[in-house]
């Protein structure tokens, strides 16, 4: 059972996500990475990457989140995002709200992050796979038991996936 994960959450962990299974962050991150070609930021989670966090599935310890609210507070400003936007370049480019600021805020404090493997939130969009083939199928692996499918980007669930 999803909730059974919390269980496995280090004492400062506060949200767990499954990785982004496209390479959208490593799209909207090009500028950063060209600037920063040694950083691990938007790349696949398979070559030791960070690419980002998908939202569809997001477990927040709460308990935890309130006894270190005053600490988290200074994340949730307009400067920090401003910060957030400015250092990895994507000024206008952020649309995805919660998705966007936890995978950026991951890149600057990856121990906050408990990470979900990646059945537990099967991506099945395939907007990035008509023109990064390639690219796409690395990160879109996912050689985890399927256990909560998301049709994200408007993606049919097919009964061909649930078997």
């Amino acid at each position: 059972y999803l909730y059974e994960e919390f269980e496995y959450f280090k004492p400062q962990e506060y949200w767990g996500l499954a990785y982004e299974q496209s390479p959208y962050y490593m799209l909207v991150l090009r500028d950063y990475t060209l600037k920063n070609p040694k950083s691990i930021c938007g790349q696949p989670s398979h070559q030791g990457g960070n690419p980002g966090f998908n939202s569809g599935i997001l477990l927040v310890d709460i308990k935890k989140l309130n006894q270190h609210i005053d600490q988290l507070k200074k994340y949730l400003t307009e400067s920090y995002y401003s910060f957030l936007v400015n250092n990895y370049l994507v000024q206008g480019k952020l649309v995805l709200g919660d998705q966007d600021f936890l995978s950026f805020l991951s890149f600057e404090h990856p121990e906050m992050f408990h990470i979900l493997d990646c059945g537990w939130n099967r991506q099945l969009c395939e907007w990035f796979k008509k023109d990064f083939s390639d690219l796409f199928e690395v990160y879109h692996r996912c050689d985890q038991n399927v256990k909560i499918l998301h049709g994200n980007c408007n993606t049919t669930i097919h009964v061909s996936y649930a078997n």
